[in-house]
């Protein structure tokens, strides 16, 4: 896996680029459309996918604009109407307009796609939003706001909860008999293994 990580948008979260060949695929483009374009063209490969770990505005920015380019758009299934409503918080946490859009596909837990030459699983990790998820690919998870290093995603926004977090944490990732490198939404990458054992939130995965 090749892989680009660097901030986009207004509240630079993650971004990031992974391809293998000519195909690439994008997690999380929150703002930064010129940036994430520029980036799979300088390693000479088109994004043809991309992957939304949840509906806010600062994780999903740019999505409609790579998706009037061709690229399909994936997101779960209790968080699609955020792409073209006001519950992706643009207005209310930052005043800015979104790029409203219509994802290509709604994710369930347990997904399973093949995009860009990639075997994606999708986890549904509700917690931060209703339709929060992490996607596993190979030895990687991006976690979304769902685990940073050394902490979680804020519960405190419309459909976000505290319980749902805890679970999301104790049965759908630290329960994991393997370690994978954690490619978080904000924050620098981590491990599972790390977050498990160090994380402020441990306790409660245990």
């Amino acid at each position: 896996m090749n892989l680009i990580r660097f901030h986009a948008g207004l509240f630079k979260a993650n971004c990031y680029i992974i391809w293998k060949g000519n195909e690439a695929l994008v997690i999380d483009p929150g703002g930064s459309y010129d940036r994430i374009v520029a980036e799979a063209k300088s390693v000479g490969t088109t994004i043809t996918d991309v992957l939304l770990t949840h509906g806010h505005f600062d994780h999903a920015g740019a999505a409609a604009r790579l998706m009037r380019d061709g690229a399909r758009v994936y997101i779960h299934e209790k968080d699609y109407d955020k792409c073209f409503t006001d519950k992706n918080l643009g207005k209310e946490i930052a005043g800015v307009d979104f790029d409203a859009f219509t994802p290509t596909a709604a994710l369930k837990d347990g997904d399973v796609l093949n995009l860009a030459g990639f075997e994606v699983k999708v986890v549904h990790t509700p917690g931060h939003t209703e339709g929060s998820v992490c996607y596993f690919i190979e030895d990687c998870i991006f976690s979304g706001d769902t685990l940073f290093r050394g902490s979680v995603g804020r519960t405190d926004l419309e459909g976000g909860s505290l319980e749902d977090l805890i679970n999301s944490l104790k049965y759908r990732l630290y329960s994991s008999e393997k370690d994978y490198t954690v490619y978080p939404g904000h924050l620098e990458p981590t491990t599972l293994f790390r977050e498990r054992d160090e994380n402020n939130f441990r306790l409660w995965g245990k």
